[in-house]
């Protein structure tokens, strides 16, 4: 039994804006309001195998997570395991006529069907409400790099 969401948003922006954000993890507390911080391991680079550390906001510990797709200015999937199971992030960014299409899309596996109850009562409805936002926020901050003279380096 695997849960999954999805939220698209289309926007006036340029697909290595939208990278420039991704591939910076110290900015994804900034447009994903359900984590206090994002940082990767040391060693590690915001590439496929690169492995980082989040805080989800309101949990004791940090998850760890491995990028295990990675392909720069169009898509990323990133992969969490925890007691309740494993969690993907798959990411993808589209050009469109008049910008670009953003799409953040999240499964969830879990170990068992008792966990799988506990997570689509406590944590489902969170991520339902946070990923939309979190899109949007990303969105906005990609439209405001746009407008800046200077693209930002990719990293």
């Amino acid at each position: 039994m695997t849960i999954q969401i999805s939220h698209n948003e289309t926007v006036k922006a340029t697909p290595e804006n939208v990278w420039a954000l991704w591939s910076d993890m110290s900015t994804w507390s900034e447009w994903d309001h359900g984590i206090d911080w994002c940082r990767l391991k040391a060693g590690h680079k915001f590439q496929k195998n690169g492995e980082a550390s989040l805080k989800p906001t309101g949990t004791p510990l940090p998850l760890d997570i491995r990028i295990i797709e990675c392909t720069p200015n169009k898509s990323f999937t990133d992969e969490g395991k925890f007691d309740l199971g494993t969690i993907q992030f798959f990411h993808e960014v589209i050009p469109q006529k008049e910008g670009v299409k953003i799409t953040h899309t999240l499964t969830y596996t879990p170990k068992n069907p008792a966990v799988a109850e506990i997570f689509n009562k406590q944590m489902l409805p969170k991520l339902k409400k946070e990923l939309p936002e979190s899109v949007k926020t990303l969105a906005k901050m990609a439209k405001e790099l746009s407008t800046k003279k200077v693209a930002p380096a990719l990293k």
